[in-house]
């Protein structure tokens, strides 16, 4: 990461597994090429990932060791160790939990009928991101790079989500862009 110049430099993945030496990080090669990429910053990323780490210095929260020559991590848990993805699941699990038992409450207070969250997890949220990206016009292409698929189709067909209001969205626009009908 490159504040400085506002970008994301990906160069590697870090994996929480048993390589047979028990269950730890490991710093591995990415699964593709084209996961090797610099995603540029927006302004309020970048002042998000600063704030992170400033709350960790205010936490206390200092890196507790190096994982494959890597000590800059900016999420870190109550141990100084980078979250694993099963940690960050769990935390959603129970965010939607506690919104959904609120919600339940709220609907017998208010007979009307629960609206209860689904299952999120950390690669939904990234569907998800990829999802709202696309929606905001981004080119396909640009997308592509931003996910780091080696297929644009992986991108289009399996991350990027569509419902119909979305679909008639566009068409209204189409109608009042052509002036049709």
């Amino acid at each position: 990461m490159d504040l400085k110049e506002n970008v994301i430099h990906i160069r590697q993945q870090l994996v929480y597994r048993n390589l047979g030496d028990g269950c730890r990080f490991h710093v591995q090669d990415l699964k593709t090429e084209a996961g090797r990429r610099d995603i540029p910053l927006t302004t309020s990323a970048r002042k998000s990932l600063i704030k992170q780490k400033e709350l960790d210095l205010l936490l206390g929260k200092t890196q507790c060791q190096e994982i494959g020559g890597i000590t800059d991590f900016v999420f870190l848990n109550s141990l100084g160790k980078p979250y694993t993805v099963t940690s960050i699941n769990s935390m959603l699990d129970n965010v939607i939990k506690a919104y959904n038992n609120l919600d339940k409450a709220h609907a017998r207070h208010t007979h009307a009928e629960p609206e209860p969250l689904p299952h999120i997890s950390a690669h939904i949220l990234r569907h998800t991101a990829c999802t709202r990206l696309a929606e905001s016009g981004l080119e396909p292409k640009v997308l592509q790079y931003i996910m780091g698929h080696a297929n644009i189709t992986v991108t289009l067909d399996v991350y990027t989500h569509l419902d119909f209001s979305q679909i008639q969205k566009k068409m209204e626009e189409v109608q009042k862009d052509t002036k049709i009908g």
